[in-house]
């Protein structure tokens, strides 16, 4: 669990406890993506009601390619020396 979801204070578990169940309830009935949709459902109520939830860049993606198979990407620089990666980000 989140360590600035353990710092707040529940101020009813009984009612937390119903929705962690109803939770694992769909987990274990439907599939998956039922979970992710009633969450994201959630957390568009609550935006719209004017919650302020950061938002998270974060996805499912998972790059399924080696990196020995990936290309190679050729880098463009304003410089006439050759690109040396190692040195990437210093001047």
């Amino acid at each position: 669990m989140n360590n600035d979801l353990k710092k707040l204070d529940d101020i009813d578990p009984v009612e937390t406890k119903e929705w962690v169940e109803s939770l694992k309830a769909v987990l274990d009935t439907d599939d998956n993506e039922r979970a992710h949709f009633l969450l994201e459902q959630l957390l568009s109520t609550a935006r719209q009601a004017g919650l302020d939830i950061p938002f998270s860049a974060n996805t499912a993606y998972i790059n399924t390619i080696p990196t020995e198979l990936q290309p190679i990407s050729r880098v463009i620089t304003l410089s006439n020396e050759p690109y040396d990666p190692t040195s990437a980000g210093t001047p």
